[in-house]
């Protein structure tokens, strides 16, 4: 690709930046990428996994993670269980 072309699809992402999904937040790429992303404007990022782990690695490896949502499977499924449960026993 040419420097112009790049250029224009940086300035296209920045006007609407859209959500990427990285499934592995601890991956010091992932990392990295996602860091780069806010930083330049063009996405907003979210991490998949534990937030105490991604944050460790990150300052491990000098990276700042704000801005960045960090969702943690685990309390999802924990609580859409907890709702599930309640819907059910309140139907009773």
């Amino acid at each position: 690709m040419t420097p112009d072309i790049v250029h224009q699809l940086r300035e296209r992402a920045g006007k609407q930046p859209r959500r990427i999904v990285y499934p592995e937040a601890n991956d010091p790429r992932v990392l990295r990428a996602a860091a780069r992303l806010v930083e330049m404007r063009m996405a907003r990022p979210i991490l998949v996994g534990s937030p105490a782990a991604a944050e460790k690695r990150a300052q491990e490896l000098g990276i700042k993670l704000s801005h960045i949502e960090i969702v943690n499977p685990e309390l999802r499924k924990q609580k859409l269980q907890l709702l599930y449960r309640q819907g059910y026993y309140a139907k009773k």
